[in-house]
């Protein structure tokens, strides 16, 4: 059977596309990575969509991926800042410091009633499809308003179990 040029490379793409998705549309985590979600509540009928700042090791990501750490800031803090505090300690993590609406999580008595939670979520749905990301070590790490955040997921994860 003689198989033309173009129906070898259609099949080849083919082959590739479908067998081999992985390498096909692999995608790697990088500080210039930019990742959106944007969530609706009734402060923000029209959406606010959360500035995350995002920090990758150099070199080459260990076996199975960097694990992550998302830092949750304070009550008037903001990820960009906060990222920093961590930088030199958890050196060969990725970290990823998104900001609260307001600068500010939805806990208790506080300024936000956004959906942080959900978000934070949607973040960690998102970071798992990155090639140099460790699915298996994703963390969560907060400061004053944003370790509330952090047990309130903590909270919501158990309750599901």
């Amino acid at each position: 059977m003689n198989i033309n040029i173009t129906s070898r490379l259609f099949i080849t793409f083919f082959i590739a596309l479908f067998c081999n998705p992985i390498e096909v549309f692999s995608q790697v985590l990088t500080n210039t990575t930019s990742i959106s979600i944007t969530k609706t509540w009734s402060q923000q009928p029209s959406g606010y969509t959360y500035p995350i700042t995002i920090s990758v090791p150099t070199g080459t990501p260990p076996v199975g991926g960097f694990p992550v750490c998302i830092l949750l800031h304070g009550n008037g803090g903001a990820g960009s800042s906060f990222i920093s505090q961590y930088i030199n300690t958890l050196q060969c993590h990725i970290l990823v410091a998104p900001s609260g609406y307001l600068n500010s999580w939805n806990i208790c008595a506080e300024n936000s009633d956004a959906p942080d939670v959900e978000m934070i979520n949607d973040l960690v749905n998102i970071l798992q499809t990155y090639t140099n990301v460790d699915t298996n070590k994703i963390r969560i790490i907060g400061s004053s308003n944003g370790a509330s955040l952090a047990n309130r997921i903590l909270l919501k994860i158990l309750i599901l179990v």
